[in-house]
C-alpha cells in the first residue's frame, strides 16, 4: 500500500512538472491574432529543399555569410523563414523553404555582395496581413508554434473571408517572438 501511495505521488508530481511546463510553452493560450501592415523587409536568405526541422543549419549559414562581410547581424536580428509546402501533403525531402536574415538599413548598400557569398536578397513588400503572435521560449517553441499559428491564421482569415497571399514566419527577436504572417490577398 506504501508502494501504490509513493508512486501516485511520483506520478501526480511529474504530471503537474510536465503541464506546468506545457503551459509556459503556450500550448494551451490563446494565440493573439490581429490586423497589421508588415513590410518592408530586406532580407538576405537562402533556398532549402528537404526537412523543416533542418532549417535552423541554414539560418546560420546565412547569418555566417553576412557577419563574414561585416553586415551587422546578432541573436537579436530579426529574420524570416517563408515555407512553402504544407508538410501533411508534400514529402519530406521535397519541402520548400527560404531562410533568410532581414538587412540593418545601414548595411542595405551591402547588398550586392551577399550575391557572391552564394546569397540571394529579396524585399518582402510592405502590405496588409493578418498576424498570430507565438512566444519564443526556447528552440521548441519554433516546433509547437507551427501547430498553433497555422491553423489561427486561417481560421481568423476564412471568418473574414480573405483570400490568402504569401504566409511567412517573422522572428521578431528582440520581443522574442514568432509572427505568423498571412499576406491579405486583394
Amino acid at each position: 500500500m506504501k508502494i501504490l501511495k509513493w508512486f501516485l505521488i511520483v506520478v501526480f508530481i511529474v504530471s503537474a512538472a510536465v503541464l506546468s511546463f506545457l503551459c509556459y510553452m503556450g500550448v494551451f493560450s490563446a494565440l493573439k491574432v490581429s490586423e497589421r501592415e508588415m513590410g518592408p523587409f530586406t532580407i538576405a536568405y537562402k533556398r532549402y529543399v528537404g526537412e523543416y526541422k533542418n532549417t535552423g543549419k541554414v539560418f546560420m549559414e546565412v547569418s555566417n555569410a553576412m557577419k563574414d562581410l561585416g553586415l551587422e547581424v546578432s541573436d537579436k536580428s530579426d529574420s524570416i523563414g517563408i515555407y512553402y509546402d504544407n508538410p501533411a501533403v508534400v514529402s519530406k525531402d521535397k519541402l520548400r523553404s527560404d531562410c533568410g536574415i532581414v538587412i540593418a538599413g545601414k548595411d542595405l548598400a551591402k547588398a550586392p555582395a551577399l550575391l557572391k557569398k552564394g546569397l540571394k536578397v529579396m524585399t518582402i513588400e510592405k502590405k496588409p496581413c493578418v498576424v498570430a503572435e507565438f512566444p519564443i521560449r526556447n528552440v521548441m517553441s519554433f516546433m509547437i508554434g507551427p501547430a498553433k499559428g497555422y491553423p489561427a491564421l486561417a481560421k481568423y482569415a476564412a471568418q473574414k473571408n480573405y483570400k490568402a497571399g504569401r504566409m511567412y514566419e517573422f522572428y521578431d527577436m528582440k520581443n522574442n517572438l514568432i509572427l505568423f504572417t498571412l499576406e491579405i490577398a486583394k
